[in-house]
């Protein structure tokens, strides 16, 4: 009788650990940002995002964001010269395809285990200014998810964002492309799905 050989990789926990298990799984998602291009304010976007995971590298998300803001000094020259006032995002929201091809796992002293994916987004909607103005909104973003425990996930994102305004409304100047790009941090809770 010959005996079929062991598979010893099994017994591996770095091989043997389950995937990611995305699939078919909510997520949300609470997002702290800093703007780090715009020379005027200082912006840190706090936001709530909801998204489904149609397949372990695949899912569509909604985000909706609020935008705190700060002057960094003033705009114009002292003396007689008025302070412009200058338009600011106030509010956004939109939605976004979630494309994760990169996907593998590592491990600490062989005891904790942490799946990780990186993942592209690209998303559409609309942006709001303390004036009243709306602007479409084209957004791209980079990054990664940590996943910590079977429902707690960590992310890092880079994001790019593209709208349209106009920069000083009393000066009639006419609406501009503007461009910010930022840093942000999530925290995630995954829930639904055939469990994990």
């Amino acid at each position: 009788r010959v005996e079929s050989p062991m598979n010893r990789l099994a017994n591996i926990p770095t091989v043997s650990g389950r995937l990611f298990e995305k699939k078919e799984h909510f997520e949300l998602t609470l997002w702290a940002e800093n703007v780090v291009d715009n020379p005027f304010y200082y912006h840190a976007p706090v936001g709530l995002s909801m998204g489904y995971h149609f397949a372990e590298s695949l899912s569509l998300g909604v985000r909706g964001s609020y935008w705190p803001s700060l002057k960094r000094g003033p705009m114009a020259s002292p003396g007689n010269v008025p302070d412009p006032e200058l338009s600011t995002l106030v509010y956004e929201g939109y939605g976004e395809l979630i494309w994760a091809p990169v996907y593998g796992k590592w491990s600490f002293l062989s005891k904790l285990f942490v799946h990780f994916d990186a993942h592209i987004k690209l998303g559409g909607g609309v942006a709001g200014t303390q004036d009243g103005q709306l602007s479409p909104l084209i957004t791209f973003a980079i990054g990664q998810r940590y996943r910590l425990t079977d429902w707690f996930l960590l992310s890092v994102e880079i994001r790019e964002r593209i709208f349209k305004l106009e920069p000083i409304p009393s000066a009639a100047m006419g609406a501009k492309w503007e461009y910010l790009l930022s840093l942000g941090l999530g925290a995630s809770f995954m829930f639904g799905g055939g469990g994990s």
